[in-house]
């Protein structure tokens, strides 16, 4: 006798079972069945594969600084480094045309190169993480959203050392702390919602167009440099103020709120609006949720494409 039970998104239900009969030879055959509509996204499933889930994260931060020579130390380095060349080229040579809301403009940018570095590394690794384990995908069955959502462990882990680092240059340069620190999770959350909601359309995408390798290092980018990561918002020099189109850009773009709730969280800078809060807020809901649903839709033939 054969016990057939079908998996759906994780779940597990008997179709047809007989008493009658002893179960001590029977045969238990599992089929996987993929959900349709609203039902396609199931976290729950996710959260069943937990264990797998943190043993990607684990994993993916012990390779990246195993075969390097100074390790975790570049974890440090990097966004010093970033806030080093962006100040000498916003700072210096920009000759005072960007402004840091009275700040020194070391530390406004380091908290700029921050906010974009939740972005720019939670949307590159999101959408690499299809192809980097593509021996996997093709192989067994797991939840494949297990792969894109593990980043989140390395990505909190370098915002971590940056966060120390941060509260180790305010000590030097006499920056107090302000009480919006209770709203740095709500920032840091709603940043890597965004950020991995757009990097799901892209993983599913990019099994089939590797061209997207090559294009969002360039958007990443582009975007970075049209978003106030390193300089003040509202600050804009004269040259840009006056092109109409320049100052909706900067109103509509998410960046723009996520970086300057960052600032405002942990600088005390001029908080951003709630109405560009509770859009941006839904924004990253919607992004996620339908990242996630097209990326779930696509499940399917990642194993045959890939």
């Amino acid at each position: 006798m054969s016990i057939v039970e079908k998996k759906s998104a994780g779940e597990v239900r008997p179709v047809s079972t007989d008493t009658s009969v002893p179960q001590s030879g029977s045969q238990r055959v599992t089929v996987i069945e993929p959900r349709s509509g609203l039902a396609t996204i199931n976290l729950s499933e996710v959260w069943a594969f937990r264990d797998l889930l943190f043993t990607f994260a684990i994993r993916d931060v012990k390779l990246r600084y195993r075969q390097t020579a100074l390790g975790v130390i570049w974890v440090v380095m990097q966004p010093i480094l970033s806030a080093l060349i962006f100040n000498i080229i916003f700072g210096m040579v920009g000759k005072g045309r960007f402004t840091y809301d009275g700040y020194p403009p070391f530390i406004f940018i380091f908290v700029g190169q921050m906010a974009w570095s939740v972005i720019n590394s939670s949307i590159t690794r999101t959408t690499g993480s299809l192809i980097g384990n593509a021996n996997l995908v093709s192989k067994i069955y797991f939840p494949r959203l297990v792969l894109p959502l593990s980043n989140i462990g390395s990505v909190a882990i370098d915002f971590g050392v940056s966060f120390a680092v941060l509260l180790i240059l305010l000590v030097l340069y006499h920056i107090p702390l302000t009480i919006w620190i209770v709203t740095l999770p709500f920032f840091l959350l709603l940043t890597t919602f965004a950020a991995i909601g757009f990097g799901l359309y892209m993983a599913a995408l990019m099994v089939s167009y590797r061209d997207i390798a090559y294009v969002l290092p360039i958007f990443l980018q582009l975007l970075m440099y049209a978003s106030p990561v390193n300089f003040s918002s509202t600050g804009l020099p004269e040259d840009i103020k006056k092109h109409a189109w320049a100052l909706l850009f900067f109103q509509l773009n998410p960046v723009t709120t996520l970086v300057n709730g960052m600032r405002w969280s942990l600088l005390g800078t001029n908080p951003p609006s709630l109405i560009s809060v509770a859009v941006m807020t839904a924004f990253a809901v919607v992004l996620f949720y339908g990242g996630a649903f097209f990326f779930r839709t696509q499940e399917t033939r990642f194993a045959d494409v890939i």
